[in-house]
C-alpha cells in the first residue's frame, strides 16, 4: 500500500502544479509558430510545452478561424503571420 500511496501523492502534485494557459496565451504561442521566425521546437522549449500540445492548439485555432462567422478572420490571421519583419523598409 505504501508504493500506491506514494504514486497517488506524486500524481496529485503533478496535477496541482500543471501550468494552465489562457486562450490569449495559446493564441500568442500559436501565432509565433505560424510566423515561422523560430522553430516550433524552440518555441515549445521556451514555453515549457510538448510539441504535440502546440500542434493540437494550432489545429484547434485554425479550425475555429475557418469556421468563424467572420469570413475575414482566417485572412487576418494569415496576413499577421506573413507580416514583414522590417528588413524591407524603405530608406
Amino acid at each position: 500500500m505504501g508504493l500506491e500511496k506514494s504514486e497517488a501523492v506524486v500524481r496529485d502534485i503533478k496535477r496541482r502544479t500543471r501550468r494552465k494557459y489562457s486562450s490569449e496565451e495559446k493564441i500568442t504561442i500559436v501565432l509565433e509558430g505560424l510566423r515561422g521566425e523560430e522553430s516550433i521546437s524552440a518555441i515549445c522549449r521556451r514555453e515549457g510545452i510538448a510539441p504535440n500540445l502546440y500542434y493540437r492548439w494550432s489545429k484547434d485555432f485554425l479550425e475555429a478561424a475557418h469556421t468563424s462567422s467572420h469570413p475575414a478572420s482566417l485572412f487576418i490571421i494569415l496576413a499577421y503571420c506573413h507580416k514583414p519583419t522590417g528588413s524591407n523598409r524603405a530608406a
